[in-house]
């Protein structure tokens, strides 16, 4: 099968497990990896591949490299663990996540749990998830300092030391809280 991205063509390969894994075919490209149901009556939807672990977070951050992502993932978990009163866990092998919520989307029929708030220490970058929508702070992001963000919900810092993190905590306090609401959890 072809699909057309970016003006060029690229050849994505599918192919189909045994019928004893529930006619599953999976589409593999080098950034992502995608399981549709195929069984009868059922309808194609992806899963979701972030799932919490059980796996240490403090080994998990005294593993990266180089010292200095190491220090800012060190000081950020410090930072959430101050301002979130969930337990933190690691989801993914990389993602320090606090708390979840039971999501269903408006948009398809996907549905699963993922956290209230989370960050990943990247080599490019620290990506800090604020899942209520980066785009609802846009008052406290003047303040924040320098980052990027996505259409959804990551800022993306370069080091720490780039952004305030009183208000960085406001974000992530303020998030939380939208989050709760929205998904009637208090």
């Amino acid at each position: 099968m072809s699909w057309r991205k970016a003006g060029r063509w690229r050849r994505f390969c599918a192919t189909e497990t045994s019928r004893q894994q529930n006619e599953q075919t999976c589409i593999e490209n080098p950034f992502i990896t995608i399981n549709i149901n195929l069984s009868i009556g059922g309808d194609p939807m992806s899963e979701i591949k972030t799932k919490p672990g059980d796996l240490d977070i403090d080994k998990y951050l005294m593993s990266i490299e180089p010292e200095k992502k190491r220090l800012d993932g060190i000081e950020l978990k410090k930072l959430f663990d101050s301002v979130v009163k969930e337990k933190a866990t690691l989801w993914n092998n990389n993602m320090i996540g606090y708390g979840s919520f039971h999501y269903k989307s408006e948009h398809s029929k996907q549905e699963g749990d993922w956290p209230l708030t989370a960050f990943s220490v990247r080599k490019q970058n620290l990506t800090i998830y604020i899942m209520s929508h980066v785009s609802n702070y846009k008052d406290l992001l003047s303040k924040l300092g320098k980052f990027k963000i996505s259409t959804g919900s990551c800022i993306y810092v370069n080091k720490i030391e780039d952004i305030d993190l009183d208000v960085l905590k406001k974000i992530i306090s303020t998030s939380v809280s939208d989050v709760k609401k929205t998904y009637k959890m208090d």
